[in-house]
């Protein structure tokens, strides 16, 4: 005769591999940055920003070549930027640039 499990304890099994499947899907969040841009790498391959939440500190610089990049962004613009750590580099997933986009907003674009 077949051991019969009780529906409470499926369900259960049932709940708990579900819950192990949706964490494991869950990658953790990109940090984001939101700053002044201080230099643009003429190549464009990198950019310096300096963070708004850290005024008196270093700028630190991005990998920007593999970017999502709205607008381009010049010295002096203000951009939010999605980012990952990858070897000790900082490397841009997506550049917002808020300047440019505030600029068209009053064109009308």
């Amino acid at each position: 005769m077949r051991d019969i499990k009780s529906p409470s304890r499926v369900a259960a099994w049932v709940f708990l591999f579900a819950a192990l499947l949706a964490a494991l899907a869950c990658a953790p969040a990109a940090p984001v940055v939101q700053g002044q841009v201080v230099s643009v790498d003429p190549g464009g391959a990198t950019m310096s920003v300096q963070d708004e939440t850290k005024p008196g500190g270093e700028p630190l610089t991005y990998d920007i070549s593999k970017a999502e990049i709205g607008a381009a962004p010049l010295s002096g613009d203000l951009v939010r930027m999605a980012y990952r750590v990858e070897g000790g580099k900082n490397v841009a997933l997506r550049v917002m640039n808020l300047t440019q986009q505030k600029e068209r907003d009053k064109k009308g674009n």
